[in-house]
């Protein structure tokens, strides 16, 4: 019942992002199930040209709200949502409001010695969502 309720407690358009960012989730996890992740990468609608991009002031606030939506729905969902598919999330609802933005793939060595993936969403200098790890992994590929 709290979730409700912070549910209601949020702004209009606050509330819209969050459906938008739950939505683009499962959207995101599901193609990740069914089609080849190089598919998946290259099927990621064109980017806008920079000249239909938003205005800056309206932009930062526009990807900060994005990165809080698509952090907030992968907490709601009801099984683990990792890092890609929250980028592909991000970077697809930044696209509708014509912000571009790169999607990084990483790796490391993990502690065992394993091999460790990670995905992240930047815009400009602006961490948008998987940012706080990226200092550990070294870019193997990113998509703009």
């Amino acid at each position: 019942m709290n979730r409700i309720r912070k549910y209601r407690a949020l702004a209009p358009e606050d509330r819209r992002i969050l459906n938008q960012a739950f939505l683009a989730l499962v959207i995101a996890g599901a193609s990740l199930r069914l089609l080849p992740l190089r598919r998946m990468v290259h099927g990621l609608p064109p980017e806008v040209s920079p000249s239909s991009c938003t205005p800056a002031g309206h932009e930062n606030r526009t990807v900060e709200r994005i990165g809080w939506a698509v952090r907030v729905a992968a907490g709601q969902i009801p099984w683990t949502v990792s890092c890609l598919p929250q980028a592909i999330a991000a970077k697809r609802l930044l696209r509708r409001e014509g912000i571009v933005s790169t999607l990084f793939f990483g790796v490391d060595r993990g502690e065992k010695g394993d091999l460790e993936a990670h995905a992240w969403l930047m815009t400009e200098d602006i961490d948008v969502v998987g940012g706080e790890a990226r200092d550990r992994y070294t870019v193997v590929a990113s998509f703009s």
